[in-house]
């Protein structure tokens, strides 16, 4: 019997007990009588009638309650004949020994039952919550129900489409209860399980509303979301508070870490950092495989089979992109006799493709349609994944899918595709990812290559060779720039939250920051200014100062949120400079400006009217009076003097300006403009990502545009150097000279800005070096544990050509790697979840 259904009865005996008490004490109207005991003895038949449904011991506890019944009948009698006087105390007496005794008899003689609920939504998900149910369903004291609920694909307006209900999907050894046969509002069972957090807030579906968590949570004791997802290491931000997280008592995470990638409004005791039980599930098949289809087993025999993942970040992400890389995977598996593929989408991808990239269904269908008929390799539309991945031995996809960290927990290799590549590497391709900028302060003996390797000029002539590995982990990002100092080399951090320093003798150790973020992009930049070095956050949230003479690191807080913000679910940060002893940094919205005494370190914050996102600017010299501030957005560059206040506005746009988004490819209005070269009294503006070079008479304040002494190319040379911006010139601080980078081809140039006149800088690398250097399968990053990332380096054809460049496959090290990302690496988190609830529910 469940413990609600007891705490009822119970409930009941104690009023009937009050009513009894104020009989013995003559507490009620003599005209009152007659009804109140008419109703206790209907309340005494209703709970007989409960009583009957639970068992051999409820039948004997209605035969007290009979006995109580016939009691009141006795009482009743004398009160209809005039005799109240008759009712004496051994009445009321014998009445009070019934209850007592039916009192003890429920709590002492009937089975104390839990019951558990699991409202599971789509059958392919039910990973997510099945170990929990085992360990559930083998308790002798639990009743485990689950109910699959009703879900509805949502319209462009948010409306509600179609109607799915998925119940008749579910494994066979999962007995399943039809929603419309259990009533919560009336079981209301101790504990409920959810695996959607969403409610109404999600784009592309819904569960039945009757089923939001605020809804649920009121006809149970305990709900607890375990999420239908798991990750290799990091958390969508979309992730970080969901409808659920508020009403759920307990939110089930895969580690200690994961606590902190979550909104802190949610209260830490709400985390139960127990691992995930889809891991539980994977785990268990892959060590020992069901028997595959009988229709896939000729496809299998003999071959290495790939799964391949087509998730919806990354259709989301760059769509167009992403079915161009879908047409380059079927192509470059179709007709190899050693490879067979398994495609298995998303189970969302094409009601997505409907609610969100509807113009795009007709390609898919075209891919679909190419992939079933000419036999490329297994459709996969079968609701239990772990079934395929215990099938599989590979994993090819994106790495933002909770598919990347089942298969590292099962130990198989991960090959993570990059979508916008749509052929295998060719000749010289690699140098559009391995290229060097020099900088304008001459620290120029270092430069960092993907992979956190680090590479140094001995002649400090721009040739470089290796020098050594930067981290433990294989992703670029890490680091950004490398100075020296007193016969240190000094490494410092972007998605890091650590120094590091090299010596004489290459031998490395670590200075570290306060950990503050679990994300990637901890710093944006750094400024180093005579002995010290200024680290500019974007996720972290103070500026780190560090002083190369001590080492010591000096924290200025709340720098982040001050000029830190977000446009259009984009990260940007507004404007910053050094400028007369003082760092600067311009809020967002271009209202307030924050100062930071180089010397003191003390803030000041003053009022400024921009009144727009400026994120960046420039001046003739460190010292100048007047600065010129560029536009996130548009073609209006600001002249200010901040010694008098004054400030003038000049818009720079000529004839078939324009700008196109680096991502998405749209014509757009953000970072059409970028960095400022000063000649005499004119002023070169460089596009970032538009087409136009600008000048700017500053006297006159005629503008007109800048031929330049190179092509200016708005596409990508290739899909292995793409077009990330223009360029920008490099200011070099001690001459005032100019060097400028331009992107689409990796070039820098020496440039003299009033010939035009331009010389290439040669920068340049060993193939060989490089190569021999290049990570291959490893551990990647704190967000992707061990893997080998598609690249120049390592293409789709050398995987299944088994040439993949840098360490190979080791199952041994991936296994390990994954521990970090695992609490319950053995596979049993569902009973240390459900145990872990149950004792909480004792408490």
């Amino acid at each position: 019997m469940a413990r609600y259904k007891k705490k009822d009865y119970l409930a009941v005996v104690e009023l009937l007990e009050q009513v009894n008490n104020r009989l013995a004490q003559q507490n009620l109207c003599s005209g009152d009588l007659p009804a109140v005991l008419s109703d206790c003895q209907e309340a005494a038949i209703l709970l007989g009638t409960n009583l009957e449904q639970q068992g051999e011991e409820g039948v004997r506890l209605t035969h007290i309650l009979e006995a109580y019944c016939e009691s009141l009948y006795q009482l009743s009698g004398k009160l209809a004949a005039g005799a109240a006087s008759e009712v004496c105390v051994a009445d009321i007496q014998t009445i009070d020994c019934q209850l007592a005794e039916l009192k003890e008899g429920i709590r002492e003689s009937l089975p104390e039952r839990k019951e558990v609920v699991f409202l599971p939504y789509k059958a392919s998900m039910w990973d997510s919550l099945e170990s929990v149910w085992m360990a559930a369903d083998k308790d002798p004291d639990c009743d485990a129900y689950v109910i699959p609920i009703p879900y509805y694909d949502k319209k462009p307006d948010g409306s509600f489409g179609e109607f799915h209900y998925e119940g008749d999907l579910y494994p066979d050894y999962v007995p399943i209860t039809d929603y419309r046969e259990y009533d919560l509002e009336e079981r209301h069972p101790d504990v409920v399980f959810i695996h959607n957090p969403y409610d109404n807030y999600n784009t592309v579906t819904s569960i039945d509303p009757n089923y939001y968590s605020d809804r649920v949570k009121q006809f149970t004791r305990c709900l607890v979301y375990v999420p239908y997802y798991a990750t290799s290491g990091n958390m969508s931000e979309g992730q970080a508070l969901c409808a659920a997280y508020l009403h759920a008592d307990y939110i089930v995470t895969q580690s200690e870490k994961y606590r902190r990638f979550f909104d802190k409004r949610i209260p830490y005791q709400k985390f139960l950092p127990l691992g995930s039980p889809k891991f539980d599930s994977v785990i268990k098949k892959c060590q020992n495989p069901p028997e595959p289809p009988a229709e896939w087993k000729n496809k299998m025999q003999g071959k290495t089979v790939y799964f391949y993942n087509t998730s919806l970040t990354g259709m989301l992400q760059d769509t167009e992109s992403f079915f161009r890389k879908m047409d380059y995977v079927f192509r470059t598996f179709q007709g190899r006799e050693d490879a067979c593929l398994i495609w298995r989408p998303h189970p969302l991808f094409e009601s997505t493709i409907d609610s969100m990239r509807k113009q795009y269904r007709p390609l898919y269908d075209l891919l679909k349609k190419r992939f079933i008929e000419e036999e490329i390799g297994i459709y996969d539309t079968t609701s239990d994944m772990e079934n395929t991945i215990a099938w599989s031995d590979v994993y090819v996809g994106d790495d933002a899918s909770s598919v990347v960290s089942l298969f590292g927990v099962a130990g198989k290799p991960l090959f993570i595709l990059n979508n916008r590549l749509h052929r295998k590497p060719e000749g010289n391709d690699w140098r559009g990812t391995v290229y060097a900028v020099p900088r304008g302060d001459r620290q120029n003996c270092y430069c960092i290559l993907p992979g956190n390797r680090l590479f140094y000029s001995p002649n400090d002539d721009l040739r470089y060779e290796y020098f050594c590995d930067l981290s433990d982990f294989a992703s670029g990002g890490y680091y950004r720039g490398a100075i020296e100092y007193n016969g240190n080399v000094y490494v410092l951090p972007a998605n890091a939250q650590d120094i590091l320093v090299i010596d004489g003798k290459r031998k490395l150790r670590k200075i570290a920051l306060r950990r503050e973020t679990e994300r990637q992009g901890a710093f944006c930049g750094y400024w180093y200014w005579e002995d010290k070095v200024y680290l500019l956050p974007n996720r972290y949230s103070a500026l780190a100062v560090f002083d190369l003479k001590s080492e010591n690191i000096t924290y200025v807080e709340g720098v982040s949120d001050f000029y830190v913000g977000e446009i259009d679910n984009e990260r940007v940060c507004g404007a910053k400079w050094i400028w007369r002893n003082k760092l600067y940094f311009l809020n967002p919205g271009g209202n307030r400006l924050l100062s930071v005494d180089i010397d003191t370190l003390e803030q000041e914050i003053q009022e400024v009217s921009f009144g727009r996102l400026l994120t960046g600017i420039g001046a003739k010299c460190p010292d100048d009076e007047i600065l010129w501030m560029i536009p996130y957005e548009g073609s209006v560059i600001t002249r200010w003097n901040p010694v008098t206040g004054e400030m003038k506005d000049y818009d720079v746009r000529v004839a078939g300006m324009k700008a196109v988004h680096r991502r998405d490819k749209s014509e757009c209005e953000i970072n059409m403009l970028g960095s400022l070269g000063f000649c005499g009294d004119r002023l070169i503006i460089a596009p970032n990502w538009g087409n136009k070079f600008v000048e700017l008479n500053v006297t006159t304040g005629a503008v007109e545009e800048w031929i330049s002494p190179f092509e200016i190319c708005m596409e990508d040379k290739n899909e292995y150097c793409p077009n990330w911006g223009m360029g920008y010139f490099i200011r070099d601080r001690e001459d005032g000279s100019y060097r400028y980078f331009y992107s689409p081809e990796r070039k820098t140039y020496d440039i003299d800005l009033k010939t035009k006149e331009i010389k290439e800088v040669e920068i340049t690398f060993q193939q060989e070096d490089v190569f021999a250097h290049t990570p291959g399968f490893c551990k990647w990053s704190e967000w992707i544990q061990y893997i080998c990332s598609e690249s120049v380096f390592n293409s789709l054809e050398d995987l299944l050509d088994n040439q993949i460049h840098g360490d190979p496959y080791d199952r041994e090290k991936q296994l390990e790697a994954f521990k970090a990302i695992n609490a319950s690496p053995d596979g049993n988190c569902g009973e240390r979840v459900y145990q872990t609830i149950m004792e909480k529910m004792n408490d």
